[in-house]
């Protein structure tokens, strides 16, 4: 399985963290990062894991599988 991180991704990334005022920043990302966990965790189970998983900046995107 590949994995790729482009940089949009973290631009986004650092862009929500600079500007988030309230704390919450992080605790979205971590639904976002647990709801695409539940995505592969289907995928593994059925037995067909992902060929690539590639983040940028409107989210993962999920190859294969």
């Amino acid at each position: 399985m590949k994995f790729e991180a482009g940089f949009s991704f973290f631009a986004v990334l650092g862009f929500l963290i600079c500007t988030d005022r309230e704390g919450t920043a992080l605790l979205c990302l971590l639904s976002c990062v647990l709801h695409e966990l539940g995505h592969l965790a289907v995928m593994c189970a059925e037995k067909r894991p992902p060929e690539k998983i590639k983040l940028y900046g409107g989210g993962m995107h999920i190859i294969g599988g």
